[in-house]
């Protein structure tokens, strides 16, 4: 079974759709709608709709793995954070050396 070709940009960008119980589209997660996706969204809204909103039949797998998630972290975040991790594990260690050093020259805790 296919999807049907309105939906196809959305399934690739890894985005689930349905017709809430008031009538209007629901489209999440909302990180992962692009410009591109969002103006496809608004341009098809009316088909989307009509397309959800169909009962459907239990589906077969479909004929390709689900689209890999999208990293939600831009690159220098991941960056930043692997810098920042470095930068903590250095600390502990320091802290830990002291704390070692300081027990070796004070073995009963007396300056």
């Amino acid at each position: 079974m296919t999807a049907h070709p309105v939906l196809e940009p959305l399934i690739t960008a890894g985005l689930t759709a349905a017709v809430r119980p008031d009538g209007r589209l629901a489209v999440s997660p909302s990180e992962r709608i692009t410009p591109a996706v969002d103006a496809h969204i608004r341009a098809h809204r009316a088909e989307l709709i009509a397309v959800l909103a169909v009962p459907t039949q239990p589906q077969e797998p479909l004929d390709r793995p689900p689209p890999e998630p999208a990293r939600s972290e831009p690159a220098w975040f991941a960056a930043w954070m692997r810098e920042d991790d470095a930068r903590r594990i250095a600390t502990m260690a320091a802290a830990m050396q002291h704390k070692a050093d300081s027990k070796r020259a004070h073995p009963r805790g007396n300056p």
